[in-house]
């Protein structure tokens, strides 16, 4: 038989656990004039996850002073079909949400909500997929969560204006008071997700914080401009300019 087999170790390292999903977010609208609106744009995504995101949340906490008029559902590839998404608002800072019309959301629904409410406090997107990868949606393989490299391909936006008069929150006896946004005040919109961890305990991500500056009233002029050009004016067929372009 074979001469001087001996045995060896043979060390295959294991990647450390990455379970947070990547979420942020960014303005389009900043600062915003004491009667404009402003955007806020979300983004999440389990690109670089390599365990599986359980019952993943993700959730707005919107500064009392700016009120909520709009929001958009996101969407993302038809290869994830299997995915869907439920977009609620709470009016009493998390305490109880509810769904906004036509819930759950697709791939490709592209949803747009007039807010319901003024005094809107959060507004969050929770998840779900079909663990076989394939539709119709089954009871028995339903979970709660989003699966690997997904991602939305069109950021779900909420649009919010500064609030003008003094309101409260659902949340009493006391209610918290919402109060009216002050020209020349910034202020902090917290962007976090929600889910089961790896030791299977539910934790709630740090915030990643995105500042929106209300100011008084401007104009917000683009730096550039399109022209259309026009015929050569003259003066004996058009005396009148009526053709003017």
């Amino acid at each position: 038989g074979p001469v001087g087999i001996a045995t060896a170790t043979i060390i295959h390292p294991i990647d450390p656990i990455s379970e947070v999903p990547t979420y942020s977010k960014n303005d389009a609208g900043d600062p915003v004039g004491i009667d404009g609106t402003g955007r806020f744009i979300l983004n999440l995504n389990t690109n670089g996850t390599n365990y599986p995101s359980n019952e993943v949340v993700l959730i707005d906490n919107l500064p009392p002073e700016l009120q909520v008029t709009e929001v958009t559902s996101g969407e993302w590839d038809a290869s994830f079909e299997y995915v869907r998404a439920y977009v609620e608002y709470s009016t009493d800072y998390g305490g109880n949400y509810s769904a906004f019309p036509g819930q759950p959301v697709s791939y490709n629904t592209g949803g747009q909500y007039t807010a319901p409410a003024a005094n809107i406090t959060n507004v969050r997107w929770r998840f779900e997929y079909d663990s076989d990868g394939a539709l119709p949606f089954d009871l028995a393989t339903t979970v709660e969560g989003l699966p690997y490299t997904w991602e939305f391909t069109s950021s779900p936006q909420i649009r919010v204006t500064p609030r003008a008069v003094a309101t409260t929150a659902d949340d009493g006896p006391p209610a918290t008071i919402m109060p009216a946004a002050s020209a020349g005040s910034t202020y902090d919109n917290c962007l976090q997700v929600s889910r089961i961890n790896s030791s299977g305990n539910p934790v709630t991500d740090p915030c990643d914080v995105e500042q929106m500056t209300v100011e008084g009233n401007f104009a917000s002029l683009r730096t550039y401009k399109n022209e259309t050009p026009g015929a050569s004016w003259d003066d004996l067929d058009d005396p009148l300019i009526n053709t003017f372009t």
